[in-house]
């Protein structure tokens, strides 16, 4: 009811506040440290997730931008989460 629509605004409202900041500190630029998520069309997943997100999760479809890969990440792939529990947080 009202409750979870308060908790859904306030989280909305956190993710407004990172998603800004992350634009002030680094700009529209594609930066190491960055979530992305892959292209539909690529049956790989990243680095050393096995791609067992478990019940239709999308983690193993995110991934982690680093020198390697960074020429390789359009800044339309660039993710950030919502606040929450048990979530994976860029390390910029």
């Amino acid at each position: 009811g009202v409750r979870m629509f308060w908790i859904n605004a306030y989280q909305s409202y956190v993710w407004n506040l990172a998603v800004t900041e992350r634009i002030r500190r680094l700009g529209t630029e594609v930066a190491i440290g960055d979530l992305y998520v892959q292209n539909r069309k690529d049956d790989v997943f990243c680095g050393d997730n096995d791609g067992e997100g478990g019940g239709g999760s999308r983690k193993k479809d995110v991934c982690i931008v680093s020198k390697e890969n960074i020429s390789d990440v359009d800044i339309s792939q660039v993710v950030l989460p919502l606040p929450g529990y048990d979530v994976q947080y860029p390390s910029n």
